[in-house]
């Protein structure tokens, strides 16, 4: 290999990788948490066999079989990733990074494979490297299998330019079993082979296809092989549908050349404004659709640029056109990242054609910088915004106001902040910021805006949990009661009603009316019991139960419950107390004394750890006396 040929692989790797450095210290956001840090399937090594053989999100939640995904080589990543670096989302990160980096050379060594001078085959991978569409799928954990996707399909490719067949075949095998976004990709392989007629070159091809059907059916039980799945109902008609589908191309094709602004859970609108909006860009992207398939088939052949540049780069917006399997948010800036590849080769092709054309050496390096800077600039400021939760949420909130996700998540994270808080200022300040986040949720019209179910149950749980954790039980009840009427599955609802009831039963205890707090904690046991028929094991539901039954005087009830309580949350203070006072009763210090020690082994900086370090030093001295 010659020097040239070496640092146009190198150069785009080196850019894509400083660019994005800055991502290296980012958190777990959004799906990073239900994915990884909050799910124990995905931080076992057994995840990497049973990735095969389940559908993706059925890893996440046996609840989500609706899911039509399969990506068993993106899960067994994200699941080795976790047991490799300690469950430390740096790690992750540091993952992200070398495929974008391996993705921005292959995308110059495919360059490269069509007989492309150095010059040109780095300046298509350095204008991948640092295209502004990238800066969700690189700052975001949860983007690895679009990554992943796109550098096995690109070497792939490389190997069918080359006609290597084992390379064609394992690599589109692992694309395909990476992330979906690959089946274009496959079948643009499929049609290059077949308008050069290496016919030979089907096989390995046929071969990656019949693997990927035969290991879907298996996921998925069933010989539709998970493809008839609908992830999400849009409520819109067939024709709508199309539009639909139409005005993502266009609009993908336009964030492509123009890369700005930036915003995550870009809402779909469903009135009469919105598909009127739809139309213009569903006109340009039909139109774009009809002329690229119609040279690509009819000239592709004669020129490698065109063949896989303008073939990859709408093969990659092919999942589009399910409108269906694309979720709340059909556009999606991580969408982008396998498209993007063909547009930087398609780019840098007509960039050198013009150059050829003017006569002008200086002029293909100077326009592929006028291009990569502002590029870059988009990239990084984009990026930026993934940090952490907060940034993201309240970037989110800003950036797409009528989307009920960016208020959600930043309603839950600040609910999540004034539990942990000591400080009663911080509590009422943390508590306060939720129940405007969830207000504003909830003030978004589903006849205009495409809301999910989900979204209006999480919406209402979550301003129902901001104002119990307020004080205000009353309207707490009510949200909640509103919400299990409306929604009948709702096990979060019922904990909520089970919870005020408690809380009402406590203060008629110490109004001194015992007759109605007996009253009001066997109301609670009633919602406990519903959300824990709805949702069996559910941990607080098990803690609050055994909570109310000891209230109630039914120890011997109540003592199972609190063991698997305190298994379920042995770093909760008040589960501790419940069962070493239900032991205490029962007079079994023995076991009494070690619920207090396994409570200090596991949290031996907990704030209270003194005062139960005191009581186990007394229960000590206890059984250490001699009877009388």
């Amino acid at each position: 290999m010659t020097h040239a040929r070496l640092y146009a692989l190198l150069f785009p790797a080196l850019l894509g990788c400083a660019l994005f450095l800055s991502v290296l210290p980012g958190e777990f956001v959004y799906d990073d948490r239900s994915l990884l840090s909050l799910n124990p399937n995905f931080q076992e090594w057994s995840v990497v066999l049973k990735a095969f053989t389940t559908p993706y999100w059925e890893l996440v939640d046996a609840e989500r079989f609706s899911s039509g995904f399969y990506r068993p080589v993106g899960a067994a990543v994200l699941g080795a990733g976790w047991q490799l670096g300690n469950g430390d989302p740096i790690f992750f990160h540091g993952i992200s990074l070398l495929l974008h980096a391996a993705c921005s050379m292959a995308v110059a060594a495919l360059a490269l494979s069509f007989g492309w001078r150095p010059l040109l085959a780095g300046g298509a991978g350095i204008l991948f490297a640092m295209s502004g569409v990238h800066a969700e799928p690189v700052a975001w954990i949860s983007a690895i299998p679009d990554l992943l996707a796109t550098l096995f399909c690109l070497l792939g490719l490389r190997a069918l330019v080359q006609k290597r067949m084992v390379g064609v075949g394992v690599f589109f095998l692992l694309a395909m079993l990476s992330k979906e976004a690959a089946f274009g990709a496959w079948a643009l392989a499929i049609g290059v082979v077949v308008l050069q007629r290496h016919w030979k070159m089907l096989g390995p091809l046929a071969v990656a296809g019949v693997m990927v059907y035969g290991l879907r059916v298996n996921a998925f039980d069933s010989l539709v092989a998970g493809f008839d799945r609908v992830n999400t109902h849009h409520g819109l008609n067939g024709q709508e549908q199309f539009v639909l589908s139409l005005s993502l191309i266009g609009d993908y094709l336009k964030f492509l050349v123009w890369p700005w602004p930036h915003a995550p859970f870009r809402p779909l609108r469903v009135d009469a404004a919105g598909f009127d909006a739809r139309l213009i860009s569903a006109v340009l992207g039909g139109l774009a659709t009809l002329l690229a398939g119609g040279f690509w088939f009819l000239r592709a052949h004669r020129f490698p640029t065109a063949m896989f540049g303008l073939g990859l780069l709408f093969a990659g917006l092919v999942p589009v056109l399910n409108s269906n399997a694309l979720g709340q948010y059909p556009f999606e800036e991580r969408f982008l990242y396998l498209p993007s590849a063909g547009f930087a080769i398609l780019l840098v092709g007509v960039l050198a054609w013009l150059s050829g054309k003017i006569k002008n050496e200086k002029f293909l390096p100077v326009a592929i910088a006028v291009i990569a800077i502002p590029n870059a600039v988009s990239a990084w400021s984009g990026s930026k915004h993934w940090l952490n939760e907060e940034t993201l949420f309240s970037w989110a909130q800003e950036a797409s106001p009528g989307a009920m996700t960016g208020h959600i998540e930043f309603g839950r994270l600040m609910l999540e902040r004034a539990q942990a808080s000591a400080d009663p200022l911080d509590r009422d300040r943390y508590t306060e910021y939720a129940l405007s986040a969830y207000r504003r949720s909830l003030e978004i019209q589903p006849d205009k805006v495409f809301v999910t179910s989900v979204e209006r149950e999480k919406g209402n749980l979550g301003l129902g949990d901001a104002l119990y954790l307020s004080g205000d039980f009353q309207a707490a009840e009510a949200v909640y009661m509103q919400t299990v009427e409306h929604y009948r599955f709702s096990p979060l609802g019922f904990l909520g009603l089970a919870n005020c009831r408690g809380q009402f039963a406590m203060r008629h205890l110490q109004e001194g009316h015992p007759s109605l707090a007996d009253l009001a904690f066997e109301a609670a046991v009633g919602h406990f019991n519903t959300a824990l028929i709805q949702s069996p094991g559910l941990p607080n539901a098990i803690i609050g139960k055994a909570n109310a039954l000891a209230q109630l005087g039914k120890f011997e009830k109540a003592l199972p419950l609190a063991e698997e309580g305190f298994n379920f949350a042995p770093d909760r203070l008040d589960v501790a107390q419940l069962l070493f006072t239900l032991y205490y009763g029962k007079q079994d210090f023995a076991r009494a004394t070690a619920t207090l020690e396994t409570f200090l082994l596991r949290n031996p900086e907990h704030p209270q750890a003194f005062v139960v370090q005191q009581t186990l030093d007394q229960m000590r001295t206890i059984s250490s006396e001699p009877p009388r």
